[in-house]
């Protein structure tokens, strides 16, 4: 369930950040495709909302491995409860995520 709720909330933080950046107008159909917006690949959201974000990966170690731990997750991940590391998977998904000075969130949050 933690695995589920981890990858849910940092799709949802990667939409609201792109969302929170631009008017309501700017996503019609003329202007961009709506449909990029609604997807679960996180590399594809964070391209779109926060371009930058890569240059802050690339500076941060930290951060590039809690971001890799991140990407890890998937759509079809929240039903491979079953799997022997979802615990240890979704503990350190929330850690990557929240840390207070390396974290995804707390870098993402900055655009």
């Amino acid at each position: 369930m933690r695995l589920t709720i981890c990858g849910l909330c940092r799709r949802v933080c990667a939409q609201g950040m792109h969302c929170q950046g631009n008017a309501r107008a700017r996503f019609s159909a003329e202007s961009q495709k709506v449909a990029d917006y609604y997807s679960h690949d996180l590399e594809k959201l964070v391209r779109l909302a926060a371009p930058e974000f890569e240059e802050d990966r690339n500076a941060d170690t930290i951060l590039a491995g809690y971001w890799d731990l991140v990407t890890r997750w998937n759509e079809e991940s929240r039903y491979e409860l079953h799997r022997a590391d979802a615990e240890k998977l979704a503990e350190g998904i929330l850690l990557a995520i929240s840390d207070a000075e390396h974290g995804v969130l707390k870098c993402l949050s900055k655009y």
